[in-house]
């Protein structure tokens, strides 16, 4: 299959430029605005979590293991973002068919074709990698991010639910009951903690239980 190519009209009647991102080219001003992203992000699909730090986002950006390899593409509007993409994969031996992509277009900028642009960059690097199956997530917060999911042809294949807990709301009472009933309700289970390099004895056990996650649901 040929590559997509960008449709450059679109972008240039948007007034909007598609750039790769170079973290050790990047200007402070170009840091702080995609730190405004990110708070505009995280606002929209954690509203409940800190707003990202500048000087975390900087770090995050720039420590990136090697075992990773990692792309990211900015959607600029002037000294402005409106959206973003970022595609990685693992240069490890298993799981050489899977390419992780997330993308993020401000709620204004929406339905007006910049997702399908930028997902163009996921699926011809995917191709150049030969990685056969695209995975990324949505939160249902922002509705649209399922909607794009669903209107592209995406699959889902693992659904999670995530609670929080309220401090302030903590029934110290009912823990109080459960650590009361604890010996009781454990049978011949213990809680063991390890600090440092994990007991000799203990490796084939601890292996184990690592192995387990194998059976979890499946990602694809």
């Amino acid at each position: 299959m040929p590559p997509f190519k960008m449709n450059q009209e679109k972008l240039a009647r948007l007034g909007v430029t598609i750039e790769t991102f170079d973290v050790d080219a990047a200007t402070d001003a170009q840091w702080r605005a995609i730190n405004d992203l990110f708070v505009q992000t995280s606002a929209e699909s954690a509203p409940e979590d800190p707003a990202p730090l500048l000087e975390n986002t900087i770090s995050g950006m720039r420590n990136v293991p090697p075992v990773v390899d990692l792309e990211r593409w900015f959607v600029w509007r002037g000294n402005t973002l409106v959206g973003n993409a970022a595609l990685s994969f693992m240069r490890t031996e298993e799981n050489q068919h899977l390419l992780n992509f997330d993308l993020f277009v401000l709620p204004g900028w929406r339905r007006r074709g910049l997702g399908v642009e930028l997902l163009k960059l996921a699926v011809n690097r995917a191709q150049e990698k030969e990685r056969t199956s695209l995975i990324t997530n949505t939160s249902s917060l922002p509705p649209d991010g399922e909607a794009f999911c669903t209107a592209i042809g995406a699959e889902a294949n693992l659904t999670v639910s995530e609670n929080q807990l309220v401090m302030d709301e903590l029934d110290h009472a009912l823990i109080q009951r459960w650590l009361d009933r604890a010996d009781e309700r454990a049978g011949d289970l213990e809680l063991g903690l390890y600090v440092g390099p994990f007991p000799e004895a203990e490796l084939a056990a601890i292996a184990a239980v690592h192995e387990s996650m194998n059976s979890a649901p499946a990602m694809i």
